[in-house]
């Protein structure tokens, strides 16, 4: 726990040239989440001229905690604010520096950091490290590397070079948007290091922490989840408005057009491997760009013609040229199969459905009547059992995405049981059943498969669960999908 008595300065960097739209945003945030220790504000106002690049103060200022201002030439952009910001105070041992882009979303934010930072062995704390930089700088500086990301090393290099920092192996950083260090670590460390130009500002944001760690001090994220405490609306906002801005207007059941480029599929070879019958006439709902009906001639050894061939989807293609190879009925699964009266089909085909359903055991009930005695119904669904899946829950991170096995959309959840018997309470059998592998999880099922060579069990630990993993099991957690054949009884 951390102590009451101790005290947090919060420095914010602003530029004058923005609106105060996000300053007075975050300050808002701050005073509706209480921090958990006692804090004192510092905003410090990057100006083209300092002398004459005056805020209106008084809009921005905070409700219940005490607030001073610094105005400084914008040098080092918003790392050389930080910088500026705490050299102003003499006695406060805790910094916590800020963009005004972001927000505080959870109380206790403040003393998350400084519990964080009263470990020996930490240097400075955030709330996003960036992964994506986990390379090798010899690998990037090398004969034949990537040309754009060649120059960009050689800039930070040279910064590095003068403000004599070891670059250490990899470019792995916490990013600059939320900061936390004692006095200590940053009288250690001389303070930031400032940069002139763009690409040195980015080296700087590096630099710190290569800086941090070749004094054997840890780089630390102040939790697992990033952006726990203080989200940024850059890396989190935005995002999540761009991860679901095809989902607000959805309105379930409702069909809707789309253009060709936006919904192309990939023939799902591996479901047609699931038919052990030559069908003489195909629905497929859910059809997408009808990819699975135009190529299923081909891949079934079959010969049917567009009246044998029913494409079903919520999604209608607004090119005129898009259903020529079959015939195309723009309605939901539900309305499909509650309307349609025309031929029974001797093969149906669910690729990616069912989960997308509110009650898909009275749909597999009323698709029952529109199949031949002796038909197939081949289906795919997410696997819930993927590893994936138990991560997200166990570490509580479970985010919902555009496509894949965390599609918003995605309404029921199944796993190998759970879809058998689905099949079977709606009245079908079972005949056949497969898995679609995850190659995200390939290079850990390799090495557990070796493992498994030596010995009867492997036990893998996620988060705090352990899984006991054999080599009868194995599919069901490193795979996709589960693929089943069933039919009518």
């Amino acid at each position: 726990m951390v102590a009451e008595n101790k005290q947090c300065v919060v420095v914010i960097s602003h530029f004058n040239q923005r609106p105060l739209d996000d300053l007075i945003a975050l300050i808002e945030t701050i005073d509706a989440y209480p921090p958990g220790i006692a804090i004192e504000i510092c905003v410090v106002v990057n100006a083209d001229n300092p002398i004459t690049a005056q805020i209106d103060e008084c809009l921005v200022r905070s409700q219940s905690y005490p607030m001073s201002f610094l105005y400084r030439e914008n040098i080092g952009m918003n790392i050389g604010a930080w910088d500026c910001g705490w050299r102003a105070y003499e006695h406060q041992d805790y910094f916590l520096f800020l963009q005004d882009e972001c927000r505080v979303i959870r109380s206790d934010w403040a003393a998350a950091f400084v519990e964080q930072l009263d470990k020996d062995q930490v240097g400075i704390v955030g709330e996003s490290i960036n992964h994506k930089w986990d390379f090798n700088w010899n690998d990037a500086l090398a004969e034949g590397a990537d040309q754009t990301l060649k120059s960009r090393c050689q800039s930070y290099f040279e910064f590095f070079a003068n403000q004599n920092i070891n670059p250490g192996i990899n470019a792995v950083h916490l990013r600059s948007l939320i900061w936390a260090l004692k006095r200590h670590t940053l009288q250690m460390l001389n303070g930031f290091p400032i940069g002139q130009t763009c690409e040195e500002c980015v080296a700087s944001e590096i630099g710190t922490s290569k800086i941090i760690e070749s004094k054997q001090l840890e780089v630390k994220q102040v939790r697992v989840q990033p952006f726990y405490f203080i989200a940024h609306t850059e890396w989190i906002s935005t995002c999540k408005v761009s991860n679901l801005s095809f989902f607000p207007d959805f309105v379930y059941g409702k069909t809707f057009e789309i253009s060709q480029k936006d919904y192309v599929v990939k023939p799902r070879t591996d479901l047609f491997e699931m038919v052990d019958i030559m069908p003489t006439s195909i629905c497929e709902i859910g059809c997408a760009d009808g990819t699975n009906l135009i190529h299923c001639n081909h891949f079934l050894g079959a010969e049917l013609g567009p009246e044998n061939l029913i494409g079903v989807d919520i999604a209608k293609n607004i090119s005129h040229q898009a259903y020529q190879n079959y015939t195309f009925y723009h309605q939901s699964a539900e309305q499909f199969v509650a309307d349609y009266i025309g031929s029974q089909f001797d093969l149906v085909m669910l690729s990616d459905v069912v989960e997308h359903l509110y009650n898909p055991w009275d749909f597999l009930i009323q698709l029952k009547r529109h199949l031949k005695r002796k038909s197939r119904v081949v289906l795919s669904v997410p696997n819930i059992q993927n590893l994936n899946y138990l991560n997200a829950v166990t570490t509580g991170n479970f985010r919902y995405q555009k496509t894949g096995l965390f599609d918003a959309t995605h309404i029921r959840f199944f796993s190998v049981e759970t879809i058998k018997e689905a099949l079977e309470t709606s009245g079908f059998r079972v005949v056949k059943q497969s898995f679609r592998p995850d190659y995200s999880l390939q290079s850990l099922r390799d090495k557990i498969e070796t493992s498994l060579k030596d010995e009867t069990d492997f036990f893998l630990n996620i988060d705090s669960v352990k899984l006991k993993l054999n080599k009868l099991n194995l599919d069901r957690y490193f795979s996709q999908q589960v693929l089943v054949s069933a039919v009518p009884l």
